[in-house]
């Protein structure tokens, strides 16, 4: 496999996502094809990591192992990938998954749960943040 020719730049997750990012991690990662950082018009591309894919888990192979970012280069994509926080105090997620059971809040499943508001607003506040 060929290796990727744009560059992993680590973001402030808590800055991009506001106050529902309290149950994520400090950073998110996004991956930028040279095409993008040059100011090329990209598509964005969320990447959301499977329970012990977080990086307080694996650092950061989920990141850069798992194939997206080639794909990324030859579609003119950004992709972002939000990370998720282990925790063994409430809220309780040991396994760093991503809430599909309830542990934030009643509205995990909709677009109204903070960890999906929070990724939103990831991904609104990406298009004026440095991402060289």
């Amino acid at each position: 496999m060929a290796t990727p020719g744009g560059q992993i730049v680590e973001l402030d997750q808590q800055v991009l996502g506001g106050e529902t990012a309290s149950s994520l991690g400090d950073k998110a990662y996004a991956y930028v094809p040279a095409t993008c950082a040059k100011g090329e018009s990209c598509q964005l591309h969320i990447s959301f990591h499977g329970c012990q894919q977080n990086d307080q888990s694996v650092g950061r192979d989920y990141v850069e192992h798992n194939g997206l970012n080639n794909w990324a280069d030859s579609n003119h994509m950004v992709v972002l990938y939000p990370q998720t926080k282990n925790s063994t105090f409430l809220p309780l997620n040991p396994q760093g998954c991503w809430d599909w059971w309830g542990y934030t809040d009643a509205d995990y499943a909709t677009r109204d749960g903070l960890q999906i508001k929070a990724v939103s607003q990831m991904a609104r506040n990406l298009a004026h943040y440095p991402l060289n």
